[in-house]
């Protein structure tokens, strides 16, 4: 798959400064998953600007696409447990993230780690955790495929502040197609957290695939809108995909971004780093 960068760098190859340049522009710039609003927005300026080769085009791209990217680090607080929600759709990885996710803070040294099978809806998922924990060193709490997310939630926070845990990771289940139901879950469970855990030791955190391109923004708004993300884990990066997502979701939803995932391996996490993202995306060193 082509990315941003090389798709821009091939347009201004092929085509001509003629009337309908920022037209097409805009077009492309809406294939590179920008979104519309952004697109025009960036037609309109680079149009502004003069914009008539590719230097002068990456230069006033990234001077715009630059503040509107937020990178976050993922820090724990001293207070235990701090509890880490996993949201996103079936497919997108957020089981494997968790994993990751636990793999990361175990390294900085946090031993203490739990994570709760909230997705009950598929035995996979918790089979998979399970696996996860059995792998990498960190107990899973769970129950029988078809009980209650909430209750399971209950357990592993109860579970958690009794043996003075650093850090609870929880799965939760993404069936869109039955999004009622599943918004309906998740306040629940989201409820029972803050009940007993302060807002600064709790983050909600939606796992996409950058890869569905602008669905990931719908998503992000259903999910923001239950229970108000925290952050981002972008998975299935590799800086070739369709980035250019992760600018419309920063501009519309000004949720930042804390890391980046680049394949199955644990070790296939990577720091949120804004100002290298944007020279990828633009490929600012071709």
């Amino acid at each position: 798959m082509a990315g941003f960068g090389s798709k821009i760098r091939d347009f201004f190859k092929k085509s001509s400064l003629s009337s309908s340049f920022y037209e097409d522009l805009e077009d492309r710039l809406i294939e590179a998953d920008l979104g519309p609003k952004l697109a025009v927005e960036l037609s309109e300026l680079l149009s502004k600007a003069k914009a008539k080769d590719i230097e002068t085009f990456k230069n006033v791209l990234s001077d715009k696409i630059s503040p509107l990217i937020i990178g976050d680090q993922l820090t724990l607080s001293r207070e235990k447990p701090n509890v880490l929600m996993f949201l996103g759709v079936n497919g997108v990885g957020k089981t494997t993230s968790i994993a990751k996710v636990a793999h990361y803070f175990h390294q900085q040294g946090h031993r203490n780690i739990v994570a709760a099978a909230g997705d009950t809806f598929r035995a996979a998922a918790s089979e998979q955790l399970s696996i996860h924990g059995e792998r990498l060193g960190f107990r899973v709490i769970k129950s029988h495929t078809g009980a209650d997310s909430a209750a399971v939630v209950h357990d592993a926070l109860t579970s958690a502040i009794a043996h003075k845990d650093d850090l609870l990771l929880i799965d939760t289940a993404g069936r869109m197609h039955n999004r009622s139901e599943l918004l309906h879950e998740l306040r629940k469970m989201d409820k029972i957290i803050r009940q007993r855990v302060s807002d600064s030791d709790y983050k909600r955190i939606l796992v996409i695939d950058v890869n569905t391109g602008q669905n990931c923004l719908r998503q992000a708004e259903v999910f923001h809108e239950a229970v108000q993300l925290s952050g981002i884990i972008a998975t299935k990066y590799d800086g070739t995909a369709k980035g250019g997502v992760l600018v419309a979701l920063a501009r519309e939803l000004r949720i930042p971004i804390y890391f980046l995932g680049t394949g199955e391996a644990p070790s296939d996490l990577h720091v949120f780093d804004a100002k290298q993202f944007t020279q990828e995306l633009v490929t600012l060193d071709f």
